[in-house]
């Protein structure tokens, strides 16, 4: 997903140093994870490859999946858990929502809307212009009961043409959010291969005032390929990108330097902002060769780009899953690296294994990011993978309060005793649920020597003796907010002190943010805002506050 739902709402929890069991969550299914097959799994088995996971305002889980690609399976499948990690059977068939679409089906992010339908985006191979096999663009809405909205888009889903016309085949999105008045940004390859950012009506159609026809297509840049995107507080838009310096007359890659990183940004009428690095695009390197795969844009305004590099030219010196670290790098609001960062980036390889990746980052806190991913070894030519969740402050180093180390890594991958060698455990995404607690979204393999992939979903809490160091405001003397629901944007805090205070829509952003006084203060914000918002309080002492808010 996602996606930054909920993500700078809550405090930062503690662990001891050793990362056992105790410290998943054991209320959420089996030991904290879900199982592959059995009474605790759906009715597909949890069978798939978790790429996203959306939460709902009463906690439940959606996630968007790949399938297995060698099966000729011509839906796209939707799963949703209980908030404890069960199959959710008021959803589909058993927890799972099944749509046709088209084979090798995969959805990669997945949105929820006030009202609680559930937009998701993917991609799948059908025909398309006398052309079969080709990966198309697919967006869908579905009920809340799993059904296809047919008020969105045709019968409840738009494709590559209903966005590029006839010129769109092999267009993919990768990324998606949804604006306060309803409108969606989508964000990926377009016709091409260029990358595009395109907005959407709410009823799925493009937006024609936003770029041409609803798109902005980034045709003056080659070698590039769109990886992910942040909106900002006014709808301007910040796509992430990853290139590579192919010199066509020389037929070969720069040897220092095969792929690097590039942020651009849009302004809200979808045209490039020329105030933002050069002519509306940064592009920078942490290494020879960088893949960067996710963006935010933290509440400081500054943009924090996630993935991995290596020290080597991966196209002539193949070491993959042998030498990567995970890297985020800062960006200032201008277009250039914030250098009170030594270098403008950090890097990380945890010492146990032999490369890090990472694949997500959202914002916790303005001074905490949590980073989802995994680690691997090369063991007898087969990767051996483990899921990691790492925990870094504002300045880029590991948050040490954090387990005792700033991260956590789960073995959950099974490895045979002969033929395929190899483990896989990695994780996608990382979101905070409505109750505080970590939720990890990827894909596992569940049986020993076979690469099939089983939903990866585990959850984390803090229990009494997780040595938890932030005390919480939960007594309605130290913090309450009412009315509640808020009519026209005015609503009271009390404190018991004085604190800092976000309120925080469920797609992530930053609705209002000021200070609140010891007593009693009157909050008026200018919004046409409705549905819920994420009250957030956090005093000098460090204490933290959440409370949640229906705007009608």
């Amino acid at each position: 997903m996602k996606k930054i739902l909920l993500a700078v709402l809550i405090s930062s929890p503690v662990f001891t140093m050793n990362a056992s069991a105790q410290y998943l969550d054991s209320t959420f299914n089996t030991n904290g994870y879900l199982p592959y097959l059995g009474s605790n799994s759906n009715s597909q088995g949890n069978l798939g490859s978790g790429q996203a996971s959306a939460i709902q305002s009463d906690g439940k889980i959606v996630t968007v999946l790949g399938r297995d690609n060698n099966s000729n399976d011509l839906f796209m499948y939707i799963y949703r858990y209980l908030s404890d990690g069960m199959p959710d059977p008021a959803f589909g068939i058993g927890g799972s929502s099944k749509i046709f679409c088209g084979t090798r089906s995969t959805g990669f992010d997945v949105e929820i809307q006030s009202d609680q339908k559930i937009v998701l985006i993917g991609e799948s191979e059908y025909c398309t212009n006398g052309i079969c096999g080709a990966k198309q663009f697919v967006m869908m809405r579905l009920k809340t009961n799993g059904d296809l909205d047919s008020t969105f888009g045709t019968n409840g889903h738009i494709l590559t043409s209903d966005v590029f016309g006839s010129n769109g085949t092999f267009s993919i999105p990768k990324s998606l959010h949804i604006l306060p008045n309803g409108k969606f940004m989508v964000g990926g390859r377009g016709p091409s291969g260029k990358p595009v950012i395109v907005r959407l009506n709410s009823n799925g159609f493009p937006d024609n005032t936003y770029g041409t026809n609803g798109v902005f297509s980034f045709l003056n840049i080659s070698r590039a390929q769109f990886v992910n995107m942040a909106i900002g507080a006014n709808g301007e838009a910040y796509g992430l990108l990853i290139t590579d310096t192919w010199n066509q007359t020389a037929m070969s890659y720069d040897s220092a330097n095969y792929t690097d990183n590039a942020v651009f940004k849009l302004t809200p009428t979808g045209t490039l902002d020329q105030s933002f690095g050069i002519n509306g695009i940064f592009e920078f390197g942490t290494d020879n060769t960088d893949t960067p795969l996710s963006i935010v844009l933290a509440s400081s305004g500054k943009l924090l780009v996630a993935g991995y590099n290596m020290p080597v030219n991966n196209y002539y010196v193949y070491s993959y899953g042998r030498a990567n670290r995970g890297f985020v790098a800062f960006v200032n609001a201008n277009g250039t690296l914030d250098m009170s960062i030594p270098n403008g980036f950090s890097n990380f390889d945890f010492v146990q294994d032999s490369a890090t990746f990472f694949n997500k980052i959202i914002e916790k806190s303005p001074n905490e990011f949590l980073i989802c991913g995994f680690t691997t070894d090369y063991v007898s030519g087969n990767f051996q993978n483990k899921g990691l969740i790492v925990s870094m402050n504002a300045q880029g180093q590991l948050n040490t309060a954090f387990n005792g180390n700033g991260y956590m890594i789960f073995d959950h991958g099974m490895v045979g005793t002969s033929g395929w060698n190899g483990k896989l455990a990695n994780f996608m995404d990382v979101d905070i649920t409505t109750n505080n607690k970590i939720l990890l979204t990827g894909y596992r393999n569940p049986t020993a020597g076979a690469t099939k992939g089983s939903i990866y979903i585990l959850q984390l809490t803090y229990g009494p003796t997780s040595n938890l160091a932030v005390e919480e405001l939960s007594n309605e003397a130290d913090f309450s907010a009412y009315p509640n629901p808020v009519s026209n944007g005015r609503f009271m805090v009390a404190m018991e002190q004085t604190a800092s205070m976000q309120l925080v829509a469920l797609d992530g952003r930053i609705l209002y943010q000021g200070e609140v006084s010891e007593g009693i203060s009157q909050i008026t914000f200018d919004s046409d805002y409705k549905g819920v918002a994420i009250l957030k309080v956090e005093t000098k002492e460090g204490k933290v506050g959440t409370r949640k808010m229906l705007f009608e």
